[in-house]
């Protein structure tokens, strides 16, 4: 049927062609021979057999990188089969926030009022190297923290906040005495120290819009107190270490009408480890505490805004943590109503926190 179909469309192609020509011959003053069937059909047999031309297909993905949208339902493109290598370094500008933040406290009868170190934001490094398989694959990630920075101020005498009192500094009690501490202090210089190393170690799978993470945290944190005074110098130390389960979450979706991407992510940590504690002044008394078992629970949070272009990218973030009884190295004397009266926290229960925010950039491929 369709060869006939064929043949008919060729014979009246060639009956027009032939029709034109003895029309332009007539014109000329020409002679012209029409075709027979038999010449219709062996030129319709030729057509037949002459090999169409295969239309060449492009594959964006592979050829030119572009995505080719099928998605991962269907088994998706080259590209989306393909994981990527990725590198990132942040800044990580954030000011600490501790539970316990008492340098000295300053005997202003009938009101005592503790003086504390006012932290500034600070920059510390972060970097992370990974590689994320699209398409619900298996990758990993490696991330690593360092924060190092310490809080200083000076009390001269007879000035703001002690005026024309005494200051105090006191760790520990035993029938409302001080164990390690300084009394009757006028003025001196006070430092607190923190210095954290984290490395984080995941397993990460990215479905859509959405990254989960597991794996481990290692955690040492440390915090020193130090006062140098004109009375007795005082020391504080604490530290801990720890290793445990780490999960995160990310969403990421496109900000309409711009190149831009928001991001959110949540991470939480349970950590168990070593903590010690020790308290101490230039008569070389001390006060020490240990904890063999104990936990220390983080949570993190960041909100912020990435920019891409090819395999580069850049990010910032407003970012907090918050890292409970990780403890702490500042005096822990509290006065009561009575003057002569006063109570000591544990300083294994105080908390550290960070707030501030985060600028990043990096590269994948």
């Amino acid at each position: 049927m369709t060869r006939m179909i064929t043949a008919a469309l060729c014979i009246l192609l060639l009956a027009g062609q032939a029709m034109a020509e003895e029309t332009r011959a007539k014109q000329a003053g020409e002679k012209v021979k029409l075709a027979s069937y038999n010449d219709l059909v062996r030129r319709v047999e030729a057509l037949e057999t002459v090999e169409q031309p295969v239309p060449q297909v492009i594959h964006l993905d592979e050829d030119y990188g572009y995505d080719c949208g099928q998605g991962c339902a269907s088994g998706g493109c080259a590209r989306c089969r393909r994981g990527r290598w990725y590198a990132m370094y942040e800044s990580v500008i954030v000011a600490p926030y501790q539970t316990n933040n008492t340098a000295i406290i300053a005997q202003n009868e009938p009101r005592f009022q503790h003086v504390g170190f006012d932290w500034d934001l600070e920059h510390s490094p972060r970097v992370e190297l990974g590689y994320l398989a699209t398409c619900g694959g298996l990758g990993w990630r490696a991330r690593y923290w360092q924060f190092d920075h310490n809080s200083s101020f000076a009390i001269a005498s007879d000035t703001a906040p002690l005026d024309d009192d005494e200051g105090f500094i006191g760790y520990g009690s035993v029938d409302s005495d001080i164990i390690i501490g300084a009394v009757d202090v006028d003025e001196g210089v006070f430092t607190s120290s923190i210095e954290l190393d984290v490395i984080d170690l995941e397993a990460q799978v990215q479905r859509d819009n959405v990254r989960y993470s597991a794996g481990l945290r290692y955690a040492q944190v440390e915090q020193d107190y130090a006062s140098d005074n004109d009375e007795t110098d005082v020391f504080g130390n604490v530290r801990f270490k720890g290793l445990g389960p780490t999960v995160a979450l990310e969403i990421s979706r496109s900000c309409p009408y711009s190149l831009l991407n928001w991001f959110a992510n949540v991470r939480g940590s349970i950590l168990g480890g070593e903590q010690d504690f020790i308290a101490f002044d230039e008569d070389d008394d001390n006060y020490t505490m240990e904890n063999d078992n104990a936990i220390v629970a983080v949570g993190e949070v960041q909100v912020g805004l990435e920019y891409r272009w090819c395999n580069l990218f850049v990010r910032s973030a407003v970012e907090a943590q918050y890292w409970a009884n990780v403890g702490g190295a500042n005096p822990t004397a509290v006065f009561g109503t009575n003057a002569d009266i006063f109570d000591t926290q544990d300083p294994r229960d105080d908390a550290l926190g960070f707030v501030g925010l985060s600028v990043g950039a990096g590269f994948n491929r």
